[in-house]
């Protein structure tokens, strides 16, 4: 039985006999040991005490076996199997036998090993938070909120000065009450919130800590910091109670006030200091010499047009600054006054700015003891921008040297002058005399030094009669005035005849009524010899510069300077005024085929022509190439013009050798009056260059007047030119399109692009209304270039659209021919596989354009452009002109298509043009053709592509893509034939 509950207990049971030998043990008992019961069994048990308790355990086993008295419970230790130490209360039972002697031991075992463990934490922590309150002054207090009871510890006590056990208020209201917390005003609570912010989270019963004013007992007031939490009575079920912790930091929060007093007087100073050292471009810095440590002020980089701190602050920042030469100057002096112990030093040297210019910088420093810096000394010091003071002192030291150097060229150069330096003095009296003048002073007057310093009137013994009172007059003006003496005077020079001399001098007054002179002589004979050739030279200019150099006739300004004389004489401008323009026919042509030494003989013979041929009173001037004008006397009228002009023309009919050849131009006249003279002085030859421009449109060779007609023409013209203008700057120029049909196929060859003019008010306007102006105002390649760039837009949108065109044609004037940019542009094109092809006007003449002209055609062509030649057959072109130029195809004018359907005598002319055409191979095209009979009797004469209002007339972008969708092939006999 006593087996069966010794293995079932959960304490420890074993059995010894009397000399301490294991007789049984149960399994609690074997654990505590960490060994099997078996392994213990007849062992003995005293090898298992730890080494402090195995003595007091043979002592014990030894007084039972003498039967004295002995404790039957104790404390003691068994040694674990593991090494570790098992705290055991071991109870004891002594079986005796019928002799009352003892027999053998019971034992009984507590593992009490995490009890005792716990206790000591316990009583450790307890003895440690107690030492934390009294090093700290941190008293505790309860609070029943039920009850309102209230309790204060010992330490709690004295805080609010009361001795221990002495505290009266038992109740929180009347601790409160008396003890409260004073009011603080907000500059207060600003102020301690960066001490400790409160933290009020009672909530979830977390300590709470603040910062409290309160009184003691008598009434003076303390800083405390207060933490408390809510916790349930240990007793009372359901009840809660507050406890606490008061700390006294009266001290600790006075020396913060006053930190945060400091740290406010600290900052404004600081700013002061930055403030007032950024005003005069002070910067401050500190080094520690040991560790090379560095600080600059933020004047410190603002001065070097750096923003603050946008550097590091290291010694290695102002070495790099520094510049290269002073960079030995300022490393010697730190040195120096590190090694000698001086307490000050100050240097001079360049820091590169921002910019990457380099300013002067003064710096001043003192070295002072910092035990908490590396190696206990440091330096700090201030640095000046003394840019300016070193600019002005080198400035200073430059005029030094140069005045030093000046006064000893100046001394040297008064003597050597090619004049003379002189001063003159007069004082309030009238009375005159030369204090000073150099050595030449005498030469050039005629006379000697003694003589002006014995009677100083003897410099005005030479002098020109004539200009001597003059002198006198000039020198009593300046001194009254005050102003500049200048003058140009002769002197009859006892050796050197009649010279001219030119004397300046500034004059001074001093308070004395004294005037003081400081002037210079010098010899101007030759100036003004050089002067009267200079004006002889001048008139000479003034002649040629109004003569035509060629021709000797008066030129274009002395046209116009005869214009103006006669606008400023007002009987004269209100007479009739009459002007001949002239212009040679065909000069150019004259140039090319002849050379121009024959053109220049035309022009002389031309000027000899209006010599021979105008009165005295008349002007005949030359005022351009070949452009010659006849300014009537003022009086004349149209008839008496018309009657030089018959003069005039029937010479230059007359054939006149040259270099062995007869030579023969013609002219046109332009002939205008009016009476007064207009307004504006270009207008009467306005109105000549209008009658002109009619004579060569009607023919060359001819005499027009200008009439109130052909006055209104050109204001029209004028008004037109000015919308041409606004037009072009507007892009009011837009092309048209005129489809080309192939006339063996049908088919679509191409279109030729013809510019419109689409007017804001007037609407489309055709070519022949703005073409003549826009020749006059040379705007027509302007026109030509605005139409071509927006024609091979429209080409790209009709290829994007999926519609091609063969080929596409453009009228181009010559000078779009000459533009410098045209073959750059021509390089440039991007048509994807549509020709380009420029028609040339037959009427450019083309005999008359020049191997420039010829060569750009060349280019032309090699870019792969077709060259056209338009409206064969109106106009003067020759059929030389035409190999000259070698088209790709020759137009047929249309006046020469229309009548070829009555059978007109002219369809022989027609077909000769196309025999031309295939014996140059070269294709032919018809524009203008009105009707299909007129495209079956071309196509039957043998040419190529057809053009006019029988297939479409000229059409807007969108209207041609509508046409070629819409356009099919032709049968130009059968549609003939089925119309009949």
């Amino acid at each position: 039985i006593v087996d069966r509950v010794m293995r079932d207990a959960t304490a420890g049971y074993a059995v010894i006999d009397m000399d301490g030998i294991l007789l049984t043990v149960n399994d609690a008992f074997a654990k505590l040991l960490g060994l099997r019961p078996e392994a213990l069994r007849g062992t003995a048990l005293t090898p298992h005490f730890r080494d402090r308790y195995r003595p007091l355990a043979l002592d014990w086993l030894n007084a039972v076996k003498a039967g004295t008295e002995v404790k039957l419970r104790q404390l003691t230790g068994f040694l674990h199997c593991d090494g570790s130490t098992r705290m055991v209360d071991l109870n004891a039972a002594i079986i005796r036998g019928e002799d009352a002697a003892p027999h053998c031991v019971v034992l009984a075992a507590w593992d009490v090993t995490d009890i005792l463990s716990r206790s000591s934490r316990t009583k450790d922590a307890r003895d440690m938070l107690k030492l934390a309150l009294d090093v700290n002054r941190i008293g505790t207090w309860e609070h029943v909120p039920e009850t309102d009871a209230f309790v204060l510890d010992d330490t709690a006590q004295a805080l609010f000065g009361y001795r221990p056990g002495s505290y009266p208020y038992t109740r929180f209201a009347d601790h409160l009450a008396h003890h409260g917390a004073v009011a603080l005003d907000d500059r207060m609570i600003d102020r301690l919130r960066a001490f400790e912010p409160p933290r009020d989270d009672a909530a979830d019963e977390t300590l709470s800590v603040k910062v409290r004013l309160v009184r003691r007992l008598d009434g003076s007031e303390f800083w405390v910091r207060i933490g408390q939490r809510r916790i349930a009575h240990p007793f009372l079920p359901g009840e809660q109670k507050v406890i606490g912790t008061v700390q006294d930091i009266d001290s600790e929060v006075q020396a913060f006030l006053e930190l945060v007093d400091t740290q406010r007087a600290l900052r404004r100073n600081t700013e002061i200091i930055e403030a007032a050292t950024d005003a005069i471009g002070v910067g401050i810095f500190r080094v520690v010499p040991a560790s090379n440590e560095c600080w600059f002020s933020a004047s410190w980089f603002t001065a070097l047009g750096y923003a603050p701190d946008e550097l590091p602050h290291k010694l290695s920042t102002f070495s790099k600054l520094l510049h290269a030469d002073d960079a030995d100057a300022v490393l010697a002096k730190s040195q120096d006054a590190l090694a000698s112990g001086r307490s000050r030093f100050d240097a001079d040297f360049r820091l590169r700015r921002k910019d990457g210019t380099y300013a002067w910088i003064g710096a001043a420093g003192r070295m002072i003891r910092d035990d908490e810096a590396e190696g206990g000394i440091v330096v700090v010091g201030a640095q000046f921008d003394i840019s300016e003071r070193v600019e002005a002192r080198q400035r200073v030291e430059a005029a030094a040297e140069l005045a030093s150097s000046t006064s000893a060229r100046l001394k040297n150069l008064t003597e050597n002058v090619p004049g003379a330096i002189y001063e003159f003095e007069m004082n309030s009296e009238g009375l005159f005399s030369f204090p000073y003048f150099t050595s030449d002073f005498p030469k050039l007057l005629g006379i000697t030094r003694p003589m002006i310093e014995a009677d100083p009137n003897t410099t005005f013994d030479n002098i020109h009669p004539e200009d001597r009172s003059r002198v006198r007059t000039q020198i009593l003006a300046s001194a009254e005035s005050l102003d500049e003496f200048k003058l140009v005077y002769r002197v009859l020079h006892p050796d050197r005849g009649l010279i001219w001399l030119r004397a300046s001098a500034t004059p001074v007054a001093h308070p004395d009524g004294e005037k003081v002179w400081h002037g210079s002589l010098f010899d101007v004979t030759n100036e003004m010899e050089r002067e009267r050739e200079l004006e002889k030279a001048k008139q000479i200019t003034e002649q040629q510069s109004n003569q035509d150099q060629l021709t000797t006739l008066p030129n274009r300004r002395a046209f116009d300077n005869a214009m103006m004389a006669r606008y400023q004489d007002e009987h004269v401008k209100a007479q009739r005024h009459t002007l001949i323009r002239i212009d040679l026919d065909h000069f150019k042509f004259v140039n090319d085929t002849l050379g121009h030494a024959a053109g220049d003989a035309v022009l002389m013979h031309m000027a000899d022509i209006l010599r021979t041929h105008i009165r005295e009173t008349d002007l005949a001037a030359r005022v351009g190439g070949d452009e010659f004008v006849i300014l009537m006397a003022p009086g004349q009228t149209t008839d008496d013009a018309m009657e030089v002009v018959r003069r005039v023309h029937k010479a230059v009919r007359e054939p006149f050798m040259h270099d062995g050849r007869h030579c023969r131009f013609d002219s046109s006249f332009g002939v205008a009056t009016c009476a007064p003279l207009p307004a504006d002085p270009g207008e009467l030859l306005s109105f000549a260059d209008a009658a002109l421009y009619e004579a060569k449109r009607a023919g060359r060779g001819r005499t027009m007047t200008f009439t109130p007609a052909l006055q209104s023409k050109l204001q029209h013209v004028r008004r037109r030119a000015e919308q041409i203008q606004s037009g072009l700057e507007r892009a009011e120029f837009i092309p048209f399109f005129q489809p080309q049909i192939d006339a063996q196929t049908g088919q679509v060859s191409g279109c030729e692009v013809l510019a419109r003019w689409q007017h804001p008010e007037e609407g489309l306007i055709t070519p022949d209304e703005f073409i003549p102006v826009a020749e006059q105002i040379r705007v027509v390649q302007d026109i030509d270039r605005a139409v071509f760039l927006q024609a091979l837009d429209a080409l790209g949108r009709l290829q994007n659209v999926g519609l091609t065109l063969p080929k596409m044609s453009f009228n181009v004037s010559i000078g779009r021919i000459l533009d410098p940019d045209i073959i750059q542009s021509v390089r440039s094109l991007q048509t994807h596989g549509t020709k380009v092809a420029f028609e040339l006007l037959e009427s450019i003449l083309l005999e008359e354009e020049g191997a420039i002209f010829e060569h750009h055609l060349d280019l032309l062509k090699e870019c792969g452009v077709d060259i056209e030649v338009d409206d064969f057959g109106s106009g003067r072109a020759s059929i030389i002109g035409v190999m000259r130029v070698a088209p790709n195809t020759i137009k047929i004018d249309r006046r020469l298509i229309q009548p070829l359907v009555e059978d007109h005598p002219v369809s022989g002319l027609v077909r000769a043009i196309i025999d031309i055409g295939h014996t140059l191979k070269i294709d032919v095209t018809a524009e203008g053709v009105e009707t299909l009979e007129h495209a079956r009797i071309l196509t039957a004469m043998g040419c190529k592509t057809l053009q006019g209002f029988a297939f479409a007339r000229p059409m807007p972008e969108d209207k041609l893509a509508a046409f070629l969708r819409s356009y099919r092939a032709i049968d130009l006999t059968r549609r003939v034939q089925r119309r009949a």
